[in-house]
């Protein structure tokens, strides 16, 4: 069987900061040729976060999640015959303060795949620029990454994950800042991560969403992919982070020759929090760059 991309890091209408309905990345996954795609709603217990539903914004902590899965389920019936695997996951923004309604809601529900990721420092988004400056003025890059990664070395530690999301994600808007410092920031801060990652079998997400931001690397970089391989990570899983349908499966070729450029040979899927391997297939990759061009041409840049 001739394997398609992957893309395990979707956003639909039910992320208050996405576009289109699960149907709709549907019917374009299937144009696109894709072999199986992972919906990651956003969960972020936040007190500005919400959700959406039915058109209108409602808190997390009700009942939104019942009609996201339900919306899955229907959609896998609908395509059940079309060759394209279709995942319930979620998007866990971690916090500390919100650790056990985080442990609640994961058992509540029959996920796939959860990615942990770190949105928030201090309480102020490091994911969005209208307020990373409040984070990142006055304070060195080293200092930024230090914290981050303070975060980052909790979270993996709950076990509750799967893959930890975009991992320097920081560099996205840091970038501007900070210029050639915060690509670097990472040194010496991320190893004791990695190796706890790579004994507990947690996997780490590469996100192309930097790509569209202008930046000529994935998240994480490269560097840290090689530092990751050498330090025993296993589990790798691709996503495009996409918030539009346009952008579904955006720049996964690129994905694929950095996460083998690395020294991977393999990327993972999951069913019901069990990873399985899938095997790299670079020559597919290559012949993705024609709907990869195509989905750029359509792309907004919006998000």
């Amino acid at each position: 069987m001739k394997r398609g991309l992957i893309d395990y890091h979707i956003h639909s209408d039910y992320s208050i900061d996405a576009t289109g309905t699960i149907a709709e990345y549907c019917d374009r996954a299937l144009k696109l040729g894709l072999r199986e795609i992972c919906f990651t709603q956003h969960y972020d217990l936040e007190p500005l976060e919400r959700a959406r539903l039915h058109g209108r914004l409602v808190p997390m902590d009700s009942d939104w999640l019942d009609y996201y899965l339900n919306d899955v389920n229907k959609a896998r019936d609908a395509y059940k015959n079309t060759g394209l695997k279709i995942k319930f996951g979620v998007e866990v923004g971690y916090s500390q303060r919100y650790l056990k309604e985080i442990e609640k809601t994961l058992k509540q529900y029959s996920f796939d795949y959860v990615i942990g990721s770190i949105h928030y420092l201090d309480e102020t988004r490091i994911s969005e620029p209208t307020e990373t400056w409040l984070r990142f003025r006055g304070q060195p890059a080293r200092e930024v990454c230090r914290r981050y990664y303070l975060e980052i070395g909790r979270a993996v530690k709950t076990g509750l994950f799967d893959a930890i999301g975009h991992l320097d994600i920081y560099k996205k808007y840091g970038a501007r800042y900070f210029g050639e410092d915060i690509f670097y920031g990472y040194e010496g801060l991320l190893e004791s991560i990695l190796d706890y990652m790579a004994g507990n079998n947690i996997g780490l997400e590469v996100n192309t969403q930097c790509f569209r931001k202008g930046l000529s690397e994935p998240s994480p970089s490269g560097e840290i992919l090689k530092i990751a391989k050498e330090r025993g990570v296993r589990v790798i899983t691709l996503g495009s982070d996409c918030h539009s349908i346009a952008q579904l499966a955006m720049d996964l070729d690129k994905a694929v020759r950095i996460v083998e450029k690395a020294g991977f040979q393999h990327i993972y899927t999951f069913t019901l929090r069990e990873g399985e391997e899938v095997k790299l297939d670079i020559t597919n990759a290559n012949r993705s760059e024609t709907f990869s061009n195509d989905v750029a041409q359509e792309s907004s840049y919006a998000l």
